[in-house]
């Protein structure tokens, strides 16, 4: 039975939200069937070396150009609705479905991990909807205290007259650490400032997914 909880911001965090007002950490995310079947498919996709973070596999689940490297592999629709079938027993408090667009992230043990960024917004290439929250799926688990996901606060631009005045900048706070536990799904606003913590001795696998506002009716 997935089990839901809302991480909001201080009420004095100014932290840019587009569409989605909170975060949210879920437990018991999908079913093991399902997540089982993620597994399998995880297998079957080219493993992709070149990017300068992390190997990645992609996804896709719709029609376009064909020569668009990020459809190397499509499937039939399976792995957004069950998402989405799985989002609707969550709780949230904004009706959401996912871009069928995937990918599976896969860092290799003791890898440093991602420095603090916030999150680009993907178009989908057929409705022209932006996406406007990431959800991470994690597919494996880490030992306590490493390889997961901080969100951050970020820290306050100082004004005019406190430059004036010398004081020192505001820093960027912990808003909490989310550990990677297997069949655990972390979603946050695009432009929530966040980092992906460094990996211990187990490798850290999730499933990036990427999430559009509205119901299901428009794939």
């Amino acid at each position: 039975m997935p089990r839901t909880r809302a991480v909001g911001l201080p009420d004095t965090a100014s932290q840019e939200n587009t569409g989605l007002r909170t975060a949210y950490i879920v437990e018991e995310a999908l079913p093991g069937g399902f997540l089982e079947q993620l597994d399998v498919l995880r297998k079957k996709l080219p493993l992709d070396l070149s990017r300068p973070t992390c190997p990645r596999r992609f996804l896709s689940e719709w029609e376009g150009n064909p020569d668009d490297p990020r459809e190397r592999h499509k499937e039939n629709g399976w792995v957004s609705h069950g998402i989405d079938t799985a989002m609707k027993g969550w709780g949230l408090e904004e009706e959401v479905r996912v871009m069928p667009w995937f990918r599976f992230l896969e860092y290799s043990p003791f890898h440093q991990g991602m420095s603090k960024h916030t999150d680009g917004s993907n178009v989908h290439p057929i409705t022209g909807q932006y996406s406007v929250a990431t959800m991470l799926i994690y597919l494996s688990t880490c030992p306590e205290n490493t390889s997961g996901t901080t969100l951050f606060v970020k820290g306050r631009k100082l004004t005019k007259r406190e430059k004036r005045k010398g004081l020192p900048a505001f820093e960027d706070t912990v808003l909490e650490s989310f550990p990677c536990k297997r069949n655990t799904a972390l979603i946050f606003p695009h432009s929530w400032l966040h980092r992906g913590d460094p990996v211990g001795p187990v490798s850290k696998i999730a499933l990036r997914c990427e999430l559009l506002l509205g119901d299901l009716g428009t794939r």
